[in-house]
């Protein structure tokens, strides 16, 4: 249809799956790159920006905001998440996009289940663990109740990507530098999470957890 080279082309994935690589296995138990670290490929028209890649991390919340940017489309960008990339990609000193955040909170599918939360900053990745609710491991039935990690993880993932040596002990004053953020976070995660978990499933989310193979 010749409609390549003006097209915007984004190429992405949900999330990873783990084997065992943390002690657990498939998805929406924790935080590790094998599960949040997926692959972004942006095409824009007409080949711009062609060639280039970002070392540093981004996230999936800011692809909505590059792309209503790059089509010059306004939106209130306070009330997003995510972050405009373009700054990011054209070298601009004011795209440095950090830190990146990724969670697992308490919501309306899963109101049991722990809240997780990831915080990455330069070469440091703070994971903040709550634990398994009874409830929530009642939902494993027979299989294994799933490993439960230290309440703080902090992985140093330039030189530990695969994030197998913690070294929130050994370098306290990294946690409490990066701590103060991911607590606001976790306070508005609570704020937020309190006012959606409904008192019984209604026939749209029935639907929806079927249509994911979750029920």
């Amino acid at each position: 249809m010749k409609l390549y080279d003006s097209s915007l082309i984004v190429f992405m994935s949900d999330h990873g799956e783990e084997f065992f690589d943390h002690r657990g296995w498939a998805h929406s138990q924790s935080l590790y790159n094998e599960l949040i670290q997926v692959p972004l490929l942006i095409k824009f028209p007409g080949g711009q920006h062609r060639g280039m890649r970002l070392s540093q991390p981004v996230g999936v919340v800011d692809i909505m905001p590059t792309i209503l940017s790059h089509l010059g489309i306004a939106y209130d960008a306070g009330r997003l998440d995510g972050v405009n990339l373009l700054p990011l990609i054209r070298g601009q000193k004011d795209g440095r996009r950090d830190p990146v955040v990724a969670s697992m909170s308490s919501g309306k599918y899963f109101a049991h289940f722990p809240t997780r939360i990831a915080l990455v900053s330069g070469r440091y990745k703070l994971i903040y663990n709550e634990p398994f609710t009874q409830q929530a491991l009642e939902v494993f039935g027979q299989f294994a109740p799933p490993w439960q990690p230290a309440m703080f993880e902090l992985y140093d993932v330039q030189a530990d990507p695969g994030e197998t040596d913690d070294i929130a002990v050994r370098r306290p004053e990294i946690k409490a530098r990066m701590l103060p953020r991911l607590l606001r976070i976790l306070q508005e995660i609570r704020r937020t999470a309190a006012g959606n978990v409904p008192q019984r499933m209604d026939e749209e989310m029935e639907k929806q957890l079927k249509a994911l193979g979750y029920l």
